[in-house]
Order: C-alpha cells, then structure tokens, then sequence
C-alpha cells in the first residue's frame, strides 16, 4: 500500500514536472503577453502613416525576442519591433507568434483610419485662410496657393463629405496678404475680405463689389451692421480707435475715432465684441513680458466702463471673445491665492465670465499629443459649445475644457508632427470640422470632421 502510494505521488510529481517544461505558456501566462501599436507620427492610426508594432511582456522581458508577425493585410515580417504601413483604411486582425522561451501566439483587431481630406496641386503650396459653411451645407475655403508665379488667393467649395467640387482663383495676389483683415461671411452668404480694397463674392466666386479703403493700423475687424459694414482698429498705441463705416459697396461714408488711453499703463492689446464693446489690456511701464499685473478694462465706445480688473499674468497674446464671456492667451501666471504655480507655466487659457470673473485656468501644457516631438504654444481659436470650451492650438493640438475647468480630453489631430492648424467651426451636425495645412516639400489643404468626444468623423 505504502509503494503504491509512492508510485503516485511520483507519477504525479513528474506529470506537473513535464507540464513545466512544456513550450506551451499556460492560459495565466498568454494574458501576460499584449501587442502594443502606436502611430510614429499621430495620435491616430491613419492609412498611408507607419504603425509601430511590438509585444509588451510581463511575462520576462521583452527586450530580445524573436517573433513572427501577420499584419492581416498579406504582409509578413520577422523583425521583433516591425514598422508597416497600411494602404488602405479598414480593420485588420494582427497576429504575433513570440518566442519568450516559450512560443506565444497572440492576435488582435486594429483600424486603420482614412486620412484627412488634402487638397492641392503637387507643383503649388495651398495654405487655409478662412472656413465656413452655408445653408446647404456645403463648405468654402478661403486659400492661398504659391505656384510658379505670383501666390493668389483663391476660392475652394466643398461637399458635406469634404470632397472638392471647385476651387478659383481671386483677383488679388500674395503681395497684399499683409494688409488682409480676417475675412467675414455677411448675411447673404457673400464672403467678404479686406487687404487695401474691399472686396465681397457670391459663393461661387462672383466678385460682387470692390472699393478702395483707407486702413489703419491696429488689430483690425470688419463687423457687419444693418446690411453694412463697421472696420474697427486702433493706432500703435492704443491711445485711440477708429471706426470706420462703409456702405455695402465698401464706400467709406463715415469715420470716427475714440480716447481710450490709460493713464500709468502701456498698451498690451485689444479686442472687439459687439459693435460697441472693446476689451483693452494694460501693463505697468516696462513690466510688459515680466509676471506682474495686467489691467483688463472692458467699456463701450462711449467710454462708459463695464469692468476693470487686474490679474497677475506674463504678456496677454488674446482676448478671444466667446458667446458667454471670454478666454485670456498669456503666458505664465499665479494662482488663485496669490502664489505661483511654477516660474513660467508657459502659455495659460484663463477663462472668465462677462464681468470678468475667473471660471478657470487651464495650462497649456497640459494640452499636447503623446510624445510626437511638438510644443504647445497660445491658443489660436477658441469655440464654445453647450457650455464646454474646445482649444485649438496652431500645431493641431485640440483641447476639451468642461465647465468647471477639467480637460476632457486633449489629443493631436495632425496626420504627422509638422502638420498646422488654421481654422476650426461648428458644423451643422455640431461637430468639429478643422482647416490645417499638411507641412513638407508642399504644403496642402487639410481637412477633417471630429465629435465632441475627439473622435474622428470618416469621410473615405
């Protein structure tokens, strides 16, 4: 009896014994062997960009391994980290065979996106200057395009799927781009634009009206009232605004000018809302680009005072008006009690309400990519929708604030590190639709849709 239970307790030993030297990984060890892929580029797996592949082990390290991998589009390769690009969008089932001195054998689903919409001549560079979207839906373009002659400006419509229907050229050239005031879009969809002469188009290009202005010299705006048209700006200083009136044929038929100087402080920039609203930003002599106090005054025309406010802020880039209150671009600041959060926490969104209150501060460092090799810098415009503020940062950085100041999410939506950000709207469906320029040896219209969750919208 005693031999007999000797001989079983030793054939069971050996039967566990054999099961540890199997090659075969147990169902706890496969679950400790994942597939890592990331785009080398984007925060999203685009088709036509490299994916790097791997395998991420808590099993043993995962340094020197041999592996065998299917990428479910017929390509195949033996290297241990493979790089591969995808030529089409779609979804692709991977498949690693990994030798860990055991052989795992794992698998996993992956998509592979549509990239954005480009537009543009291979033999010109287009640059986005202004987007927006009419009553039907349909987008137009506002853009440059620098070919072999002079750089124009031109006119591009496009479908609600983003796809191109016509672009043509303007009647006016790269050489006055310097004198263009942001373009605006006037109750009869006409779209209007500013260098030295004013100029208003029908939606397919038509040219409408032209007038010859006077400018001046300071944050310039063109703002429609009753039919017509207020050009609001200011001189060097600050110390005065002008307006002026044009008819709807861009005829100057009126001009004023107002004191809005402050005495003990220099000009450090201004911004319109309304028709008779201005917020001005003031520094204390020679503390421009130090953390020291900004005065922020908001007033009407007339000069009546709506509020003024001081805050401990570096230089104020922006004041972006928002529909309930407004968004300040600076670059470093102090808490809410008084004491600094870092000696520069480069450029911050401070968010206040109409009498100038603070809701929230956001650092904008907070608000990049996942180690795709680019900064942050001030925000370049900023949207409100249902109380939630999105922040789009000129290296297609996008950022969701909520209410009370927690991002929601911020991701990179640039097809590679280089990629620039112009334009963002709100589209009909309430989604995001962003106007970039892909950077490289030419640089082209870029254009994509996103949800209020950050994801992207496909348009094959």
């Amino acid at each position: 009896m005693k031999n007999r239970m000797f001989l079983l307790f030793c054939g069971a030993w050996l039967l566990l014994w054999f099961a540890g030297c199997s090659d075969e990984p147990s169902a706890t060890e496969v679950n400790l062997v994942r597939i890592t892929y990331v785009s080398q580029e984007s925060e999203f797996l685009f088709a036509g960009r490299p994916v790097r592949l791997g395998v991420q082990s808590f099993y043993q390290s995962s340094s020197n391994i041999s592996c065998e991998w299917h990428f479910g589009d017929g390509e195949s390769s033996n290297e241990s980290y493979p790089t591969h690009t995808y030529t089409f969008p779609g979804t692709y089932r991977i498949t690693v065979i990994a030798d860990l001195g055991k052989k795992f054998s794992r698998d996993t689903l992956i998509t592979i996106l549509p990239p954005p919409k480009v537009f543009g001549a291979k033999t010109s560079k287009e640059t986005g200057i202004f987007l927006y979207q009419d009553k039907s839906h349909y987008y137009r373009v506002l853009y440059t395009s620098e070919g072999t002659g002079a750089p124009r400006f031109g006119l591009m419509a496009l479908t609600p799927e983003l796809d191109s229907v016509y672009a043509k050229l303007l009647p006016f050239q790269w050489e006055q781009r310097q004198w263009t005031v942001p373009p605006m879009v006037n109750t009869q969809e006409n779209l209007v634009v500013l260098n030295n002469q004013f100029w208003r188009f029908d939606l397919t290009a038509n040219l409408l009206a032209t007038q010859t202005i006077q400018r001046h010299d300071v944050a310039p705006r063109l703002t429609e009232n009753a039919g017509e048209y207020d050009l609001t700006s200011t001189n060097y200083n600050a110390s005065l605004v002008f307006i002026d009136h044009l008819n709807s044929q861009g005829e100057l038929t009126d001009h004023q000018q107002y004191d809005v100087s402050k005495s003990g402080y220099d000009y450090a920039g201004v911004t319109f809302k309304g028709t008779d609203q201005l917020l001005l930003h003031y520094k204390k002599p020679g503390t421009l680009n130090t953390l020291s106090t900004t005065l922020v005054s908001k007033r009407k025309l007339n000069g009546e005072v709506l509020f003024e406010k001081e805050y401990t802020l570096s230089a104020v880039f922006d004041i972006i008006p928002l529909t309930s209150g407004y968004v300040y671009s600076a670059e470093a600041y102090f808490d809410f009690n008084g004491s600094p959060t870092g000696p520069e926490a480069w450029h911050v969104s401070t968010r206040v309400d109409e009498k100038g209150e603070v809701l929230w501060q956001v650092d904008n460092a907070a608000m990049q990519g996942r180690g795709y090799g680019i900064g942050y810098g001030p925000p370049l415009q900023v949207l409100e929708i249902d109380g939630f503020t999105y922040i789009f940062q000129e290296n297609m950085i996008g950022t969701k604030v909520d209410p009370d100041g927690k991002v929601v999410w911020s991701r990179f939506f640039g097809s590679t590190r280089y990629d620039i950000f112009n334009m963002a709207i709100v589209n009909n469906k309430n989604n995001l639709v962003l106007l970039g320029s892909q950077d490289g040896d030419h640089s082209d219209l870029m254009l994509m849709e996103i949800d209020q969750n950050g994801n992207l919208v496909s348009h094959p």
